[in-house]
């Protein structure tokens, strides 16, 4: 027995001995390890499920596109169907993409395309999931959680990591947040202290991303002694964040959004013209700034005498665009190679009737509900 389509995440319970398998067919699929075979299906969403994850008691958590995250128990006594259906927790209309649960299984956190990472509270007495809330950062769908101690890392389309505390009253803090790739990151995870010394003072996270690299972040807390305003705050507590460690992962195919489809840029000016007087200014102003926050781009310049200036742009896909900017002002051509740079290269295509794709976006379905 097979998914339907692609497996998004899987699951192992090792005190059962079974594997859990989730895919885009809708289903959560229950494998036994001892003789690989699959001993139950579950219908478990009405829409692709993108994350599972299951507690140290039994209990499987399943997220999907259908904005909501559902709660299984395993019942030994039922049979054909020994998963039933506990609850159903809401994720504020927004589809979920990750998952991830604390060490003890207290705090249920969720990633959502709308940026936010939603998180659920078990209860003391009743072991009943209730909604906690929404840590706010994230611009873009929230790709990827891990939680280690009482950090919580989320990574996100946006091509940043946000480190979270959670703190002896339930409330959570945004203690750091890492920029340094250059396409949205895909995958997290995090470990106390530094190589292998456990220290409850920090952590360190790995993040890797659609640009190929491989990141490594320190991120230490320390006690300073400052002056302090009251005598009942004579501390206060920082983070230093260290990149450790950046590896570039060599890749044949790489998505098109992670890493950037123009190769080379040629900035084509007139050296007397009235209407090359604002790129020539542009080259002497915003044109080595470009350059160096564009490392991966060669840029080179061009004397045509005679003609208007324009900017060409030659992508991996052996594609060419031109685009004129005779009299325009420094910002605007700015602006111009800013977008040649941002661009795949590809041509324009007018679709004439209605298209599915098979390949769905990081940031899920878009819903007249997606708060930007």
């Amino acid at each position: 027995m097979r998914h339907m389509g692609p497996i998004t995440s899987l699951a192992i319970n090792i005190s059962d001995n079974i594997l859990y398998s989730a895919s885009v067919d809708k289903t959560v699929k229950v494998w036994r390890i001892s003789d690989l075979k699959c001993i139950e299906n579950i219908p478990a969403h009405s829409e692709p499920i993108n994350a599972i994850v299951v507690a140290d008691d039994g209990i499987l958590y399943t997220a999907s596109d259908d904005a909501t995250v559902r709660v299984w128990r395993r019942n030994f006594c039922r049979g054909e169907w020994p998963h039933s259906l506990t609850v159903t927790l809401p994720a504020k209309c927004s589809p979920v993409k990750t998952l991830t649960l604390t060490a003890d299984g207290g705090v249920l956190y969720g990633g959502c395309t709308d940026g936010y990472v939603h998180y659920w509270l078990k209860g003391w007495l009743s072991g009943q999931l209730q909604y906690g809330g929404a840590l706010r950062g994230h611009t873009h769908a929230v790709m990827c959680l891990a939680s280690v101690s009482n950090y919580v890392v989320s990574g996100s389309a946006d091509s940043s990591c946000r480190v979270w505390s959670r703190e002896h009253d339930g409330q959570h803090v945004c203690l750091a947040v890492l920029v340094g790739h250059r396409g949205p990151i895909r995958c997290v995870t995090a470990y106390l202290g530094h190589s292998g010394d456990e220290v409850e003072d920090g952590c360190t996270i790995c993040s890797g991303s659609l640009d190929g690299v491989l990141k490594i972040w320190r991120v230490n807390r320390a006690k300073i002694r400052v002056r302090p305003a009251s005598l009942h705050k004579p501390f206060c507590s920082s983070f230093n964040i260290a990149v450790s460690l950046t590896v570039r992962v060599s890749a044949s195919k790489m998505a098109l959004r992670g890493v950037w489809q123009l190769k080379k840029l040629i900035v084509s000016y007139c050296d007397w013209g009235g209407s090359s007087r604002g790129i020539r200014a542009f080259m002497e102003t915003e044109l080595p700034t470009f350059k160096e926050k564009n490392p991966q781009l060669e840029v080179v310049t061009e004397l045509i005498r005679g003609q208007h200036p324009h900017l060409k742009g030659f992508y991996k896909n052996k594609n060419e665009r031109v685009v004129c900017v005779k009299n325009l002002t420094t910002e605007d051509i700015l602006l111009h190679a800013t977008r040649l740079r941002n661009a795949l290269g590809r041509k324009v295509v007018k679709l004439k009737t209605r298209h599915v794709t098979k390949h769905p976006s990081v940031q899920g379905t878009w819903t007249t509900d997606v708060k930007f």
